[in-house]
């Protein structure tokens, strides 16, 4: 199985195939693990790319290690990796998740403690008019298995 690697449940996995999007920035696209049965199956992947100053990375790197501890043990969660890249005045991090479905990625960002999270931080803008001293770009691109073999056969 050498071209393989195991998945954090301890599953054969596809090596990963990565694409330029025209953008110079490389985001992961297809992905596929074996099961049980050592059937091929397709999943889900999930790119959230945050960019910032040089001079506000500490930002993301909590952003990055908190996501790591809540991520664990997520239902359907294949794997989970941090990517850092440096550019000429800023730094971007991408969070790319696979996922064993896309309704295991929507359950796990639709967890009650993250929504309120989210509507917290706008609550706590909105009354303070205090925003960030250096906003985030933040870019999300969701992707399923796209089989050019099996397309090519119908």
């Amino acid at each position: 199985m050498g071209n393989y690697f195991l998945d954090l449940n301890g599953r054969p996995h596809l090596k990963w195939i990565v694409i330029n999007d025209n953008d110079s920035h490389f985001h992961l696209l297809v992905s596929k693990y074996i099961n049980d049965n050592e059937e091929v199956i397709c999943m889900f992947v999930m790119n959230a790319c945050f960019e910032t100053d040089k001079a506000d990375e500490q930002r993301l790197m909590a952003k990055a290690q908190k996501n790591q501890k809540e991520i664990e043990g997520a239902k359907g969660l294949v794997s989970y990796e941090c990517w850092r890249t440096e550019h000429k005045d800023t730094v971007e991090y991408v969070f790319v998740s696979k996922w064993e479905k896309q309704d295991d990625f929507k359950a796990w960002i639709s967890r009650e403690e993250h929504v309120n999270e989210h509507k917290a931080r706008r609550q706590m803008q909105r009354e303070s008019g205090v925003k960030p001293q250096s906003a985030l770009k933040k870019t999300l691109r969701s992707y399923e298995v796209y089989s050019v073999a099996t397309e090519a056969a119908k």
